[in-house]
């Protein structure tokens, strides 16, 4: 039979032929088919059942223009990294002092959002990755305590593009 998947949204006639319409919960629709083998000697029949599958658009179908393409999907950029989960660990970020000192290039962000310069380069580098884990050492408890709250510190993208042009360049 001839099949028509639908997007939530499709709202055309369907066209003569169509055995059965298949609405899809995403616009984006997915197919996986299986065909049963009863056997090495079943091969041939389950080849000749596949070679006639075939997906063609709806206006192929119909014999109408095809509607106006849609715009590319945008995403994320890939980072390998944090696909194959592969963590990132900074030792001892703030170790320098440079970045939370009273020269610290973080300071106008820190004072933006109400924060330390610490906590604003805590927050810039947990905000890379979900698999990032700094260990910025601490020598007391509010130093600790300081350390923990960069893990609620929203960077907002201003912030952070400043934070990459310091650091990334």
């Amino acid at each position: 039979g001839n099949y028509l998947f639908v997007g939530p949204r499709w709202k055309g006639e369907v066209p003569k032929g169509i055995t059965k319409v298949f609405r899809a919960e995403t616009d984006i629709v997915g197919t996986l088919t299986r065909t049963q083998l009863n056997g090495a000697d079943d091969i041939p029949a389950m080849q000749a059942v596949q070679a006639q599958f075939r997906i063609i658009p709806l206006s192929q179908f119909a014999g109408t223009p095809a509607p106006a393409a849609l715009p590319p999907v945008k995403g994320p950029a890939w980072d390998k990294a944090s696909a194959e989960g592969i963590g990132f660990i900074p030792w001892f970020p703030l170790g320098n002092r440079a970045l939370i000192g009273p020269d610290s290039p973080l300071i106008d962000g820190a004072e933006r959002l109400g924060v330390t310069p610490g906590q604003v380069a805590l927050a810039w580098l947990l905000r890379h990755s979900p698999v990032t884990l700094p260990i910025p050492g601490t020598g007391s408890v509010q130093h600790l305590e300081d350390n923990c709250a960069a893990a609620l510190v929203h960077l907002d993208d201003a912030t952070k593009a400043e934070l990459d042009a310091l650091v990334i360049g």
